[in-house]
């Protein structure tokens, strides 16, 4: 669960109007908050906006939305919405205050909205998620590598231990002489830690 109470709240709308599409949403959100026009608002905005409500943070000139949203049954909202769906008489959100102007349009509400401090949390994530995929990343590229260095080791091990396992072995000569099994031997055997890969990871700022 989300310990956010913007984000909480923003769950809770957003379970509560699942598969339902946003102009029924804002068309029954419309009768609910008696003022404020919700036509042409996204979903996600309209879960921002009951987020912002319940969490006591919504800016000045969303007040007069807030404080409906404050007391909103979510599952009410569900049951308006999806009758809206459904075009059921009586349940078309269609009530005698929209005869007159709302007080704050849904393009004010957005902009204030987007002005509020929890946009600074969403930045962060953003770029806290950028960071980790660039790590990742790096990461993916190190593992391609060392697979790739362990392949021409096994390479090399594999024909050391066919030239060994052929009839009649290595012999003496083959086994010292320089450039012989002995010091291919060698050169196939890496230095400690060399396929372990030893990289520092260095995710940029």
């Amino acid at each position: 669960m989300n310990t956010d109470p913007v984000l909480a709240g923003f769950d809770r709308f957003m379970t509560a109007v699942r598969g339902i599409d946003a102009r029924h949403i804002a068309q029954a959100l419309n009768a609910f908050t008696p003022g404020t026009d919700w036509r042409g608002c996204s979903k996600y905005r309209m879960a921002e906006c009951y987020g912002m409500a319940v969490a006591d943070c919504s800016p000045g000139v969303f007040d007069l939305a807030a404080a409906a949203l404050r007391t909103l049954d979510l599952a009410a909202l569900s049951m308006r919405a999806q009758a809206c769906a459904e075009g059921r008489a009586g349940w078309s959100g269609l009530d005698p205050w929209k005869a007159t102007p709302p007080a704050a349009t849904t393009a004010e509400i957005a902009a204030e909205v987007f002005k509020a401090p929890l946009l600074a949390s969403v930045r962060q994530e953003l770029h806290d998620v950028s960071r980790s995929l660039l790590r990742t990343e790096d990461k993916l590229r190190e593992a391609q590598q060392q697979v790739k260095d362990l392949q021409e080791h096994n390479a090399a091990l594999l024909a050391l231990v066919e030239q060994a396992a052929a009839p009649g072995g290595i012999g003496e000569h083959e086994f010292a002489r320089p450039g012989g099994w002995r010091e291919r031997a060698l050169r196939a055997i890496p230095a400690p830690g060399a396929l372990a890969g030893t990289h520092e990871d260095h995710a940029p700022a």
